[in-house]
């Protein structure tokens, strides 16, 4: 019978070579499976071993054990260069994070040590940032992914292994090998935000093996994006609501003109130029009314920065209010009711089972009317139906005030923005 924990003793030669940094051999000289009392392991250096004559081990027997040691020591190397490189990537991006990171410099620091392409992709496989590749290289990637993906569904029985893995990827969240075809595989993982998916990180694959060490990076990378979001959607909320609770103000009357401009410049909207007031209403559950008016809120807010619009905007009476500052004197009340139609399509790409109307105010360059013109859009809201789900307070004319009859003060400011001067001239009668 010969010694069986020859693995252990592998790797203790490995690690006290490392340790020490000179070859340490580690032999088993008595072991539990032989009928001896328990395991016994001997280290010592090549040289050493030689010198024992006692031992009773050939020169033979000591080249079978080194083989074997060699080849556990490679492993241990192996296993530390990775440990090193997934620490290096850990502080590089807890270091970048720290210093405000961007979803560029997460992608550019794991390319850097992996040397593989990164993609990082939005929920539907839209890319964002790319690292390591051509930017219309990794387009194509993306748009082709996305279209493999959406037709997934349709594709031969074949694919039943990858169908597996989108599986595993989007309801559990792992971690998954995707290969398109040929030309296209990925190791891909999900970068998650309150448990809910918010887009995607992948290694294209260019021949590579992927080990294990390329899974944990990966999802490295994932979680600092999800912190990166995380940072992102905090700055965002805070600044909703703080512009929220300044437009909230605005509606109340509970701001003079001069503060009211004045606190405007400071969040980038100038209120001294002509704007419309828009409420838009929806046909949501009540139940979720407030969660789908945030949403409906961050998918304005967010197409309103992206195309460089200045706005305000809150939630009133279970409706979402829009304070648009026209970019120019232009901006009609034709081109306020296509803005409206651009909304619609916009939310209802997000739902598309609700049905949103609009009411739109009369234009103005005088913000301290900003409450009658939000009572203009409420008003034409009301009247907007199945069949004319955008209406603005000009085209009802007289009727907008018959429609309000009683309210003193509507009827005064429906006469002096008609009249205008006219009601002014004679006045000083």
């Amino acid at each position: 019978p010969r010694p069986v924990c020859g693995t252990l003793a592998g790797y203790l030669s490995g690690y006290l070579s490392q340790l020490s940094g000179q070859p340490i051999y580690v032999i088993e000289t008595s072991c539990a499976a032989m009928g001896d009392d328990f395991c016994h392991w001997t280290a010592k250096t090549e040289a050493e071993w030689k010198r024992e004559e006692e031992t009773g081990i050939c020169k033979a027997d000591l080249s079978v054990y080194k083989e074997t040691w060699e080849h556990t020591y490679s492993m241990l190397k192996k296993e530390r260069d990775n440990f090193c490189k997934s620490i290096r990537v850990h502080q590089k991006l807890t270091k970048e994070l720290i210093n405000h990171c961007t979803l560029q410099s997460i992608a550019d620091i794991v390319h850097e040590i992996t040397g593989i392409p990164v993609l990082i992709e939005n929920e539907h496989f839209d890319l964002l940032k790319c690292s390591g590749i051509l930017p219309e290289h990794a387009e194509s990637h993306s748009s082709g992914f996305k279209q493999w993906f959406a037709n997934l569904r349709t594709i031969h029985i074949n694919a039943m292994e990858m169908k597996e893995a989108i599986h595993e990827l989007q309801h559990h969240k792992s971690t998954v090998y995707v290969r398109m075809n040929h030309q296209h595989s990925r190791l891909i993982t999900p970068i998650l935000l309150n448990n809910r998916i918010k887009g995607y990180v992948s290694f294209v694959d260019q021949g590579q093996v992927f080990t294990d060490i390329d899974y944990m990076i990966l999802e490295q990378a994932a979680s600092a994006c999800t912190l990166y979001l995380l940072n992102e959607q905090s700055a965002a909320e805070a600044e909703k609501r703080i512009h929220g609770l300044f437009f909230e103000e605005l509606l109340s009357n509970r701001l003079g003109k001069e503060e009211a401009v004045k606190r405007g410049h400071y969040f980038g909207i100038n209120l001294e130029k002509r704007y419309y007031i828009i409420v838009m209403s929806h046909s949501a559950a009540d139940h979720r009314n407030e969660e789908v008016n945030d949403n409906l809120i961050n998918i304005i807010s967010q197409h309103f920065k992206k195309v460089g619009r200045h706005f305000l905007i809150c939630q009133k009476e279970g409706n979402i209010v829009i304070l648009y500052s026209c970019s120019n004197d232009s901006e009609d009340e034709k081109q306020i009711k296509k803005l409206c139609l651009h909304l619609q399509n916009l939310v209802l790409a997000a739902y598309p089972q609700v049905q949103f109307r609009f009411g739109i105010s009369a234009g103005s360059e005088k913000i301290e009317n900003v409450t009658n013109h939000y009572d203009e859009a409420v008003t034409a809201l009301k009247i907007t139906s199945s069949n004319n789900e955008i209406f603005s307070y000009p085209s009802l004319g007289i009727a907008g005030v018959l429609f309000k009859l009683g309210q003193k003060r509507e009827i005064e400011h429906y006469i002096s923005s008609v009249l205008g001067k006219l009601t002014e001239y004679d006045m000083k009668k």
